[in-house]
């Protein structure tokens, strides 16, 4: 990847409730009727990477499998409620997925490895998600783990996604290419 210059993290917006915000650090809140929170930054980019260090703080029970979400995810290339990739931990019954958001909206799973059981509370999770071009890559601990090649999603904001869960995301760093 091209050389990264830092996004300054200071222009951000929830879309839902209101996180915590400490620093370079963000905590999602738990609200039983709203499950779904995110949190944008500012600036529009096509190509980059976002990456937090994660930790889960609680967890809600998903009523169709009776499993904890523990559902937080680092997001890029959004373009509304209906139009974004995603990443991180808990979703479509894994430990690690990249996910794409379509019309509708639907969420739908286009990579994942691991089990949900794997993903465990107060355990730090040190994500990466890097687009360049058309490749959407998730990293854990500078691991690579999942690579989808999107089409679609080319430029748009970053961000942090929770659902049904609370979550820290420490170190926050978003980089542009």
């Amino acid at each position: 990847m091209a050389e990264m210059t830092d996004v300054l993290l200071d222009r951000y917006s929830m879309l839902e409730d209101d996180w915590t915000v400490e620093g370079h650090g963000f905590t999602s809140p738990l609200v039983s009727e709203r499950p779904d929170q995110t949190l944008l930054f500012g600036d529009r980019l096509r190509n980059g990477s976002i990456s937090a260090d994660i930790t889960i703080i609680e967890s809600q029970t998903r009523r169709r499998n009776q499993q904890l979400a523990m559902e937080a995810a680092l997001v890029v290339r959004y373009n509304g409620p209906d139009s974004y990739l995603y990443a991180g931990t808990g979703a479509f019954g894994t430990k690690f997925f990249i996910g794409k958001v379509v019309t509708g909206p639907l969420w739908r799973a286009r990579a994942w490895v691991g089990q949900p059981s794997s993903v465990q509370k107060n355990k730090m999770y040190r994500l990466r998600l890097e687009f360049s071009g058309s490749q959407i890559t998730l990293y854990e601990h500078d691991v690579q783990q999942l690579t989808v090649i999107e089409e679609n999603y080319q430029i748009g904001q970053c961000g942090l996604k929770t659902w049904a869960t609370s979550a820290r995301f420490d170190n926050v760093r978003v980089s542009k290419a």
